[in-house]
């Protein structure tokens, strides 16, 4: 028997509420759901993420984000974030 998975998806409203309520919580757990709901990345790969993956550049900043090691290759995909880095990824959007 095949399993089904439920998938759901909340409006952007409450995926701010949500972050909102992170930070609320605690300021790294605030930027780790902060960077999730943004990049879509799974757990895994946001918390291997290192300051030196971010690439700040005033109009193209790139986040190099670790692959999810569901494979056999582990090196690190490139991903462009258009938008001006702040300090909350919150304010970049996906190419």
């Amino acid at each position: 028997m095949r399993k089904q998975f439920a998938t759901s998806f909340c409006s952007d409203d409450k995926v701010r509420e949500f972050v909102a309520a992170a930070y609320g919580l605690d300021d790294k757990f605030g930027l780790l759901t902060d960077t999730l709901a943004v990049t879509g990345a799974r757990p895994s790969q946001a918390v291997r993420l290192r300051v030196e993956d971010l690439h700040d550049h005033p109009v193209r900043p790139k986040l190099m984000m670790p692959k999810s090691a569901k494979g056999g290759d582990r090196n690190r995909a490139e991903k462009s974030w258009s938008g001006t880095a702040s300090r909350s990824p919150c304010n970049w959007r996906p190419d």
